[in-house]
Order: structure tokens, then C-alpha cells, then sequence
């Protein structure tokens, strides 16, 4: 499950909202609801995601992917130690 699927699902659960329920405030299907909870949906669009987000006042943001430092960082930090 991803995510954004189970802040969906905790958002909705929040408000007693049923799928069902979620997906008509949203203008969108019962069915993409369910498979965005599951972290099936492959084709949901981003706005669709966005209006179902925006009902509990929340929104998509990007953020920078966390991964292992780079050599470049490694050596900025090694230098600011050394200096």
C-alpha cells in the first residue's frame, strides 16, 4: 500500500466517510478511490488525487528523494570538517 493510500484511507476513516461517500465529493469513481487505498491505481491523475486531498485540506507536494550522500557531498562534509 503506499503512502498516499493510507493517508486517504486515515483522512476519510477521520471524517466517517465511506468510499462511496469520499468518492462523490470528489467527482470521481468508488472504484479509483478503493484502488488508490490499495496503491493499484497506475492511472490516476493527478488532479483527481489532488481533489480527493483537497477535502481534507491537504495537497501534493514534491520533495527531494532520500538516498545515501553522493561523492560530492561526502566531500564537502569531509572538508568542512577538516577545516
Amino acid at each position: 500500500m503506499s503512502s498516499i493510500g493510507k493517508t486517504i484511507i486515515q483522512l476519510r476513516r477521520a471524517k466517517g466517510w465511506n468510499q462511496t461517500e469520499l468518492a462523490e465529493r470528489a467527482g470521481v469513481s468508488r472504484a479509483l478511490v478503493s484502488s488508490l487505498e490499495r496503491g493499484a491505481a497506475t492511472g490516476a491523475g493527478m488532479l483527481k488525487v489532488q481533489r480527493i486531498l483537497a477535502l481534507f485540506g491537504y495537497e501534493l507536494v514534491a520533495t527531494p528523494k532520500s538516498g545515501p550522500p553522493t561523492l560530492d557531498e561526502l566531500q564537502a562534509l569531509n572538508e568542512a570538517d577538516n577545516a
